[in-house]
């Protein structure tokens, strides 16, 4: 069972923090250990190891970074590996053009206008790119 079904959300980038907190907490009163203190030993180790997966599941949904890297290990994609290589070129000449900019930013004489202007910008196209995913 994946994270999102587990926490019974749909399959998205954007999710209802609310809501998968609310779902967190319900989930943990129903399988926390204490619960099945006693239970048979079987019992209590396949709550603890439900209650891992539930920890570990928020954490993954909770964090935006984390979320992404997850939904990408559903569909074997591992961005850790080193053989997953960025192939899309124009976003990788992006990069390179804001690396640029930001090292003329560094000598410039108008250097805080230039950064606010540069940030400005970076925070528009992270929306862009939010908002694609």
């Amino acid at each position: 069972m994946d994270y999102f079904t587990l926490f019974g959300l749909t399959f998205s980038y954007s999710i209802d923090l609310e809501q998968l907190t609310y779902r967190y907490q319900e989930l943990q009163r129903r399988y926390h250990p204490d619960r099945f203190a006693n239970q048979s030993e079987s019992d209590k180790v396949s709550a603890l190891q439900q209650a891992a997966t539930i920890n570990a599941a928020y954490q993954a949904l909770k964090h935006p970074l984390k979320r992404a890297e997850y939904m990408l290990t559903l569909y074997d994609i591992d961005i850790n590996n080193e053989q997953y290589t960025m192939h899309d070129t124009a976003f990788l000449m992006e990069q390179l053009a804001l690396r640029e900019e930001l090292e003329c930013i560094e000598t410039s004489v108008q250097a805080e206008e230039a950064l606010a202007l540069f940030s400005s910008s970076l925070v528009k196209t992270i929306k862009n790119y939010l908002q694609e995913m």
